[in-house]
């Protein structure tokens, strides 16, 4: 009786480790994605950038989301994790071609995005089972 209930202790501390992790992961990302995105979204309309220098924010934050995808993927859908990691690549070839106002519409569904998937990946205990 002893060991199942030692066995159902040390399962559950498992369990609630990873759904901590799943969070912690989770939450950083997409924060850190959302806020860049609006930070790059806010400097493009203002101009107060080149388009080189927001080509250069949105790399960073893609190298960022391809690492991070990895990690999520084992969590999540990745149906769901390819279209932020789309629109990053898409705002990209757009100020890669000197097209702001367009870049400035995918950053715009990066936004989108972004907030559909908040409902999807944070913490939620289904998604680790």
């Amino acid at each position: 009786m002893k060991g199942k209930i030692l066995a159902i202790s040390i399962f559950s501390a498992i369990l609630i480790g990873l759904v901590v992790f799943e969070a912690t992961i989770t939450y950083d990302t997409v924060n850190k994605v959302k806020e860049t995105n609006y930070k790059v979204i806010e400097l493009a309309y203002n101009d107060a950038e080149t388009e080189m220098q927001l080509y250069n924010r949105l790399d960073e934050i893609g190298e960022f989301w391809a690492k991070r995808e990895n990690v999520l993927c084992i969590i999540f859908n990745h149906k769901d994790m390819v279209e932020i990691g789309k629109e990053i690549e898409q705002a990209k070839s757009y100020l890669k071609l000197n097209n702001k106002s367009e870049a400035i519409v995918h950053l715009e569904l990066l936004a989108e995005d972004i907030l559909s998937m908040e409902h999807i990946v944070y913490f939620n205990l289904p998604n680790l089972m």
